[in-house]
């Protein structure tokens, strides 16, 4: 029988007052204990008690209150959003309007101030954990919501709910516990904006593990990284959820491997392709690991696939597969005559994760979601196939959204944050090339008074910084006198990538 999220939640504050002496969370320079953890969520609780109503924005990175704070969010029947404290000012309050927040939670001293209603929770002295619970009627209540780049040019946020989550927990929290280093710690590297951390957090607490928390000012360190997963010797790492551009900065150093890590043993690797040649050296350095290729939209609360690679798979060709739908999800294919269980096209993902809208509601991508046969749906904009067996492959997108380091970017907000810039009468964002130098996104510019290049590139540069978050900032901004038109008079993106995307 399916579990609800308020059953849940009772789990982990039962482990709160049961485990107190159990490392909960592992940080870079702290560590909170499971009864720590329930006593900083009284704390937050209490606070949020006297404060107005609406959503709470929690501000700030991976400190020890973030999940506290999400939890008295939770409990408090207020759903959260979370912003990281590289966000600039106007993403920021773009996310506040968005959600109509009501109260912010700020975790960092360092996190921008707001007009809203504030409490700094560095500055709540712990209390006595009481009797926490959840209504389990109001499992369609809010959770959590997370933002993705918006094809408007403004971001869009994804509400999911207490049983769309829980939707997730059934099925993904007993193959991560049950895998060959389910027993031991696990490790989150993801920003606690992004959906992957989400899946990460809960799946761990919920289960009575001790969760590591990598830190993003180690980002291009891996040996860092490394160091703080053996910072705590009586927990162990044994499971890790990353991004195929984290493995590889990992692998960079010779020292993440088994023998360092010895109970690392069970690896989950998605949110945008993967290579296998990157696969063949993760398993070289970890004999006998398990990778499990994953895939899922935020839409559908992060993951509705997980399937173990086997050697066969990692010595084959083509898209990597991604195994059948997991238990509570449905997958069709719109074939461009219909919906239908196997063959190639737009994948369409059915089922009680599947999310209903995005927010602001009016936003025209809310398109995408819609009911088949009863059921929620959601259009990924995924190009892929599905085989006699059931087992789901990606070839790529059929939009302009790309995706990142994991982070899920619309080309067409950093192209419309650009010709902001006086002077700038047009810009192409563009994934480099997998062979390319240049990593991550290329941007090129055309326009006036662009000759006095390195000038305006960096003012370019500038108001990128301003208006965007970290991870979709170009790595390469190019002029360019001409761009390619198709005869249809559009840009002819296949020959701006031809020309740019490996420059």
């Amino acid at each position: 029988m399916a579990l609800t999220l308020a059953s849940r939640f009772k789990t982990l504050i039962d482990l709160c007052q049961t485990r107190s002496g159990q490392t909960a969370l592992i940080g870079v320079r702290d560590s909170l204990s499971y009864a720590g953890l329930g006593r900083r969520t009284q704390a937050i609780y209490h606070a949020l008690s006297t404060a107005p109503q609406g959503m709470v924005l929690i501000h700030g990175h991976k400190e020890m209150d973030v999940v506290p704070a999400m939890m008295a969010a939770t409990f408090a029947g207020r759903g959260f959003v979370f912003a990281d404290i590289s966000y600039p000012a106007g993403r920021v309050a773009q996310i506040i309007q968005t959600c109509n927040c009501g109260v912010v939670l700020r975790t960092d001293p360092k996190a921008l101030q707001t007009d809203l209603f504030t409490i700094d929770t560095g500055r709540l002295s712990d209390r006595i954990l009481e009797d926490l619970r959840l209504d389990p009627k109001d499992e369609e209540a809010l959770f959590y919501v997370t933002f993705t780049s918006g094809s408007t040019g403004v971001p869009k946020g994804i509400p999911t709910t207490r049983a769309s989550y829980a939707a997730l927990s059934d099925w993904f929290e007993p193959e991560n516990t049950g895998s060959a280093g389910g027993t031991d710690a696990h490790v989150s590297h993801a920003s606690m904006a992004f959906d992957m951390s989400m899946s990460d957090i809960w799946t761990a607490l919920f289960a009575g593990r001790s969760l590591y928390l990598l830190d993003h000012t180690n980002t291009l360190s891996p040996r860092a990284n490394i160091h703080q997963l053996l910072s705590h010797p009586k927990a162990p790492a044994g499971t890790l959820t990353a991004t195929p551009a984290f493995f590889a900065l990992m692998l960079e150093d010779p020292k993440f491997n088994a023998q360092t890590l010895p109970r690392l043993r069970a690896f989950w690797i998605g949110g945008e392709a993967v290579q296998r040649s990157l696969l063949l050296r993760l398993r070289d350095r970890f004999p006998g690991c398990e990778i499990h290729h994953a895939y899922g939209p935020s839409e559908c609360a992060c993951i509705t696939h997980s399937h173990i690679l086997s050697d066969a798979a990692l010595a084959g060709t083509g898209p990597l597969p991604l195994g059948p739908e997991q238990s509570g999800c449905r997958v069709l294919v719109d074939t461009g005559k219909g919906f239908a269980l196997t063959g190639q096209g737009e994948i369409v993902l059915v089922g009680p994760q599947v999310g209903t809208c995005y927010w602001p509601l009016d936003h025209p991508n809310n398109a995408n979601f819609g009911m088949v046969q009863g059921m929620r749906s959601y259009r990924t904009g995924d190009h892929g196939e599905v085989d006699e067996t059931g087992s789901l492959k990606i070839h790529g997108r059929i939009d302009n959204q790309v995706k990142v380091n994991g982070f899920r970017i619309e080309l067409g907000e950093i192209e419309r944050s650009a010709v902001q810039v006086d002077g700038i009468r047009q810009a192409v964002a563009l994934q480099a090339d997998e062979s390319s130098p240049t990593r991550g996104l290329i941007l090129v510019l055309n326009g006036d008074g662009l000759d006095q290049g390195a000038d305006k590139i960096g003012h370019v540069r500038d108001h990128l910084r301003a208006t965007l978050p970290p991870f979709m900032m170009p790595a390469k901004i190019v002029i360019a006198p001409d761009l390619p038109m198709s005869h249809s008079g559009k840009i002819d993106r296949r020959a701006m990538k031809e020309r740019f995307g490996t420059a």
